[in-house]
């Protein structure tokens, strides 16, 4: 397991395994503007989770996030449904 601390949408943190997360597509963040990303689905928070990471500075380190969005967010900016999240294996 390799924990991943997601913001919620509610306000809260949650935890959950990483390695469960089921990748659907790329893209750069809205939430983060100028920032590349990935829309996940875990199928813990039975959500869509972004993951994105921002540019690197002058030392090559970036920042992270990963934030639970909403299925319209899903649907606008990575033109995603859930339809289109891959089964579990």
């Amino acid at each position: 397991m390799i924990p991943l601390r997601v913001s919620l949408q509610n306000g809260q943190q949650a935890s959950i395994d990483m390695q469960k997360l089921l990748p659907v597509a790329e893209g750069t963040s809205q939430i983060h503007l100028g920032w590349e990303s990935t829309l996940t689905f875990s199928h813990e928070l039975e959500s869509f989770v972004e993951l994105s990471g921002g540019p690197p500075d002058v030392r090559g380190n970036s920042d992270g996030d990963a934030c639970e969005v909403d299925d319209e967010y899903a649907k606008r900016v990575y033109g995603k449904t859930r339809a289109d999240v891959p089964k579990p294996a």
